[in-house]
């Protein structure tokens, strides 16, 4: 894994604690106040979205990489409020 994947890895740990992002991709779904259940929940989407069975393997796959970075990108869209909030 590059410099380049590892920083995604990282960048996707930090994400799913975020209570901005778990809110963006659980909606309905996020539990104010369990700051656990909605990281697990988060990370679970995420795998689920980018089809990993780790976040790790965003980081080895260049097609997971650049499908986590468009993911990113509309989360970022999102808070800034260019598009409507859910994934």
């Amino acid at each position: 894994m590059n410099d380049e994947g590892r920083s995604a890895v990282r960048a996707a740990a930090l994400l799913c604690k975020d209570n901005a992002f778990q809110r963006w991709m659980l909606g309905g779904s996020y539990l104010p106040g369990d700051h656990e259940a909605n990281e697990g929940a988060t990370i679970a989407e995420v795998r689920l979205l980018l089809g990993v069975k780790s976040r790790a393997e965003i980081g080895a796959d260049q097609e997971k990489l650049l499908e986590w970075r468009s993911l990113c990108r509309r989360f970022e869209q999102a808070r800034r409020g260019n598009v409507p909030a859910g994934r």
